[in-house]
C-alpha cells in the first residue's frame, strides 16, 4: 500500500505541474500574440512612410532636374546676351571684271 500511496502522490504531483505549466504556456502565448500584434501594425506603419518618403524624394528629384534645366537655359540666354564671340559674318565674294 505504500507504493500506492507514493504512485498517487507522484501522479497529483505531476497532474498539477503540467497544469501548472500549460497555463504559464497560455499566458506567454497570449503575451507573445500581442506583441506580434503590435509589430505587424509597427511594420504596416513605417512601411507606409516609407513609401511617402519615397514618392517624396521622387518628387523633389523631379523638381531639381526641372529647375535645373531652367536655369541652364537662363545662362545660355545670357550668355549668349554678352558673349564675344569672334564669329562675324560670311564675306561675301568679290566679282573681279576681267579685262578685254
Amino acid at each position: 500500500m505504500n507504493e500506492l500511496l507514493h504512485a498517487n502522490i507522484f501522479f497529483f504531483i505531476t497532474s498539477a505541474a503540467v497544469i501548472l505549466t500549460f497555463i504559464v504556456v497560455l499566458v506567454l502565448l497570449f503575451y507573445i500574440l500581442s506583441i506580434i500584434k503590435d509589430v505587424r501594425k509597427i511594420s504596416s506603419r513605417t512601411q507606409k512612410e516609407v513609401d511617402a518618403i519615397a514618392n517624396d524624394i521622387d518628387a523633389a528629384r523631379d523638381g531639381i532636374k526641372n529647375e535645373s534645366k531652367k536655369i541652364l537655359s537662363l545662362w545660355t540666354v545670357v550668355s549668349n546676351m554678352f558673349s564675344f564671340s569672334k564669329e562675324k559674318a560670311p564675306k561675301t565674294k568679290k566679282t573681279v571684271k576681267k579685262k578685254k
